[in-house]
């Protein structure tokens, strides 16, 4: 699929909504019904065996701890951390007060 997004611009949460997107139409309808899908899973988490967790029905989030374990123990970087709404505002008032008048 070759996409030029990265899990590092999901967040765990939004990684973890994706992969019970994909579980529930592969419960449904087979892996083979999307290959597509499962392709781009793949690539995003570069995970090699992702198929094989969707095939064995893995419980959603427990492919998520897997996948993030992997990355980690691979020295791979991992999802994006949300900021708080609170936090974006202190970021944005400090660069507007730290700039020269």
């Amino acid at each position: 699929m070759n996409t030029t997004e990265s899990i590092t611009d999901f967040t765990k949460q939004d990684f973890t909504d994706l992969v019970k997107y994909a579980s529930g139409i592969f419960k449904v309808h087979g892996i083979e019904s999307a290959p597509e899908l499962i392709e781009w899973i793949t690539e995003l988490s570069e995970y090699p065996e992702t198929a094989d967790l969707f095939q064995q029905l893995t419980p959603p989030e427990q492919i998520v701890v897997v996948i993030d374990e992997w990355r980690n123990a691979n020295n791979k970087p991992t999802f994006k951390t949300e900021v708080s709404l609170v936090e974006r505002i202190v970021e944005h008032w400090r660069g507007l007060v730290a700039q020269p008048k």
